[in-house]
């Protein structure tokens, strides 16, 4: 199946679509404590010689969808980066949850999707079992130090369901690196189903899902939520109307490509504060 490319906006259009972008940009994890949380904590157990650089992410353990990297990629409710000691606390509200940490063995960003040769700790475990942990109100959680441990070596071959296509700013040029997420409302501003790796030099990107349905695609330079980053990229399939697309359960919808807009330098001035919980202020994607 195969979607119509889409035709450039003229000025005024990319305008409108750079306004309507900058305004409805939502944070994509649940940020800072409120009251009435639950807490987990632990440490990752590495190699000898590792340094530990990384981020421990908690994921909703209610929705039916259990994370694996290899198949999709799942924006986390919440997530941490690991301590110099590789050491974590994270905290949200009371609920069952799937508990995951990654070690970089790569250069680039702590938050993020997985990158290959990167380690995968406790969801899922190298038998493609997962952790999950019941958070009380005021309570703490401590499941102790984990040492087993997985090596990503990247996604499965793309499957049903799931979309394909290209990033291309306003000159019709491919744009690397940055991310397409998922949203299940046009206004795009609930949590994200899912998110794609970041595009190539050919600026494709393929976003699997774990379920068939309806949703509209959004690009960002940025995994976490706030304001997007000066002269990042922002995009949305549709233009300025977000377009529905219908995946079926054994659709890979092709062609759907997608035009950016480079944020003008200054226009966010500094970086939005809200940062997963415990993130240090010198972490840059």
């Amino acid at each position: 199946m195969t979607a119509k490319d889409e035709k450039r906006l003229p000025p005024v259009g990319r305008l409108a679509l750079l306004l309507f972008l900058l305004l409805h940009l939502a944070p994509f994890i649940a940020w800072g404590e409120e009251p009435a949380m639950g807490r987990v904590t632990g440490s990752l157990v590495l190699p000898v010689g590792l340094e530990c650089r990384g981020v421990a992410s908690l994921w909703p353990g209610n929705e039916g969808r259990v994370p694996d990297p290899r198949r999709y990629l799942i924006i986390p409710f919440s997530a941490v980066p690991l301590s110099a000691s590789c050491a974590f606390e994270l905290t949200a509200p009371p609920g069952d949850y799937y508990l995951g940490a990654l070690v970089r063995g790569t250069p680039g960003p702590e938050i993020g999707p997985p990158r290959e040769g990167d380690l995968v700790f406790m969801t899922p475990d190298p038998e493609g079992k997962s952790l999950k942990v019941e958070l009380v109100a005021g309570e703490r959680i401590d499941v102790g130090r984990q040492d087993r441990f997985w090596s990503y070596a990247g996604m499965d071959d793309l499957r049903p369901p799931g979309v394909t296509g290209s990033v291309r700013d306003a000159e019709g040029r491919p744009v690397a690196g940055v991310l397409v997420f998922a949203f299940a409302d046009p206004e795009l501003t609930r949590q994200p189903l899912a998110v794609s790796a970041r595009t190539g030099a050919d600026g494709r990107y393929a976003l699997r899902l774990d379920h068939p349905g309806g949703i509209y695609l959004r690009v960002k330079d940025d995994y976490r939520g706030g304001a997007p980053l000066d002269g990042g990229h922002v995009g949305v399939y549709g233009g300025a109307v977000p377009a529905l697309v219908d995946v079926g359960a054994d659709a890979l919808v092709s062609g759907l490509d997608i035009q950016v807009f480079q944020v003008p330098a200054g226009r966010t001035r500094i970086r939005d504060k809200a940062r997963p919980q415990g993130e240090r202020s010198d972490l840059e994607d």
